[in-house]
């Protein structure tokens, strides 16, 4: 899948912003050592006090979308394994919500088919709420950490990896 396929992906998922009324834009992701590809960029804001920033791109016939909610500098290190743990928790307690890292810092991400309905869509991108209240109620109460905005941090550290499906094969 080319960069301009990817593009026309997300001009469907673009539209289904639209209609959520969720501001976005166009941004390519990237730097000189990695392939730039299109994403949309849009920010999150919870409880009128936080924002975070939304990336979405498009590999295959999937759309990924990922909200980074913490940035692991900004724990000490002796709470970054218990914060990890928690995250496995709550990705147990949560069936819509999905916490990952990636380069250490947390991330709630959601995964839809390019083909899903408007409906579909709205419904697992609404999780991404539900992840962000549940992890700062969890991240306040249990270790009294401050949650900062994550709106306009760096977005190269977000990577395109194709899916690998071990044991299944398409035909």
């Amino acid at each position: 899948m080319g960069y301009d396929e990817e593009k026309r992906n997300l001009e469907k998922i673009g539209q289904f912003l639209d209609n959520l009324g969720i501001p976005f834009k166009h941004q390519d992701i990237g730097n000189k050592t990695e392939d730039k590809f299109p994403a949309l960029v849009c920010t999150y804001r919870f409880e009128e006090k936080h924002n975070f920033d939304v990336i979405i791109f498009s590999v295959e016939e999937w759309i990924h979308v990922k909200c980074l909610v913490l940035k692991i500098n900004r724990l000490k290190s002796k709470l970054r394994c218990d914060i990890y743990e928690m995250c496995l928790q709550l990705n147990y307690d949560l069936p819509e919500v999905t916490f990952s890292a990636n380069k250490g810092d947390i991330y709630i991400e959601i995964d839809a088919l390019v083909e899903s309905s408007f409906e579909d869509f709205t419904a697992e991108f609404q999780s991404i709420s539900q992840g962000i209240s549940i992890f700062i109620e969890n991240i306040q109460n249990q270790y009294n950490i401050e949650i900062l905005d994550t709106n306009g941090e760096e977005h190269t550290g977000i990577q395109r990896k194709k899916r690998i499906f071990h044991g299944v094969h398409k035909k």
